[in-house]
């Protein structure tokens, strides 16, 4: 309604299109562009989703940079990207830091630690996963610190075997902007 654009970044692979309600998903966040697995064209290294090899994904930090760079190049409109990250979920399958070049994610050839080669522990894969996480996010958010962004990061619960049931389930939300004005015109 306020003439944004609106993409949705829906990464995981190994998954019968036919039993996902892409339909709904679109109604529901109301999806002007819809990047799945197959629009990634990644052909990097895949990380298991929920641990389960046949349902892989291309890395957080590849999907959220491809999608960014796919959104700008269509026109100068604004545009909102939304985006559930996948390697921050059980059992915290992911690279254990962020590349200095996402596109390298792409090569077939190229190896990295991931989470669950080096932890053993699950509280330890956790750690690594919410730090490689933070560390993508933000050094997406620093490359695009000109580009009159404003990020809103939001958990949606507690991670399971993790968070204790005294731990609440409360999670915090973080809004990042570089342009003072975006706030308020956002909310409009």
């Amino acid at each position: 309604q306020n003439g944004y654009r609106s993409e949705l970044l829906c990464p995981m692979g190994g998954i019968d299109p036919r039993e996902v309600n892409w339909d709904g998903l679109r109604r529901c966040f109301q999806a002007d562009t819809l990047f799945d697995f197959d629009s990634l064209e990644f052909s990097g290294r895949p990380v298991a989703f929920m641990g389960q090899d046949h349902l892989a994904c291309a890395p957080d930090e590849y999907a959220l940079n491809y999608a960014w760079e796919q959104s700008r190049q269509k026109d100068d409109a604004p545009f909102s990207l939304f985006f559930c990250t996948l390697s921050s979920h059980y059992p915290y399958y992911s690279p254990v830091s962020a590349a200095e070049d996402w596109r390298r994610l792409n090569d077939p050839d190229i190896r990295y630690p991931m989470t669950h080669e080096v932890h053993k522990s699950i509280n330890r894969r956790y750690a690594a996963a919410i730090r490689y996480q933070l560390e993508f996010v933000l050094r997406f958010i620093e490359r695009h610190r000109d580009d009159d962004l404003l990020v809103i990061i939001f958990g949606d619960h507690q991670p399971p075997r993790v968070a204790r049931q005294s731990d609440g389930n409360s999670t915090p939300v973080h809004v990042i902007y570089s342009n003072e004005r975006l706030p308020a015109e956002f909310l409009k």
